[in-house]
C-alpha cells in the first residue's frame, strides 16, 4: 500500500508509511476485537505465541549487543 501511495499518488514515503500503519493498526484491532467477541480465539496459543516472541526478541537484541 506504500509503495502505491508514493509512486503512484505522489504522496511522502513518510505519510505514506503513516497512513499504511494507522489503518493496519485500526482494522486488526477491530479484527481482533470481532474475533474474541466470537469466542474464535484459542488463548492458550496466543500465550505460547506471546512468550515465544518475547524471548526471541530479548535474546536477539541481547546477542547483537
Amino acid at each position: 500500500m506504500t509503495s502505491i501511495l508514493t509512486l503512484i499518488f505522489g504522496v511522502t514515503p513518510t505519510t505514506g508509511v503513516g497512513t499504511n500503519l494507522a489503518y493496519a493498526a485500526l482494522n486488526k484491532g477491530l479484527g481482533t476485537a470481532t474475533h474474541r467477541l466470537r469466542g474464535n480465539i484459542k488463548w492458550d496459543i496466543v500465550v505460547l505465541l506471546g512468550v515465544a516472541s518475547v524471548t526471541t526478541a530479548t535474546t536477539s537484541i541481547l546477542t547483537l549487543k
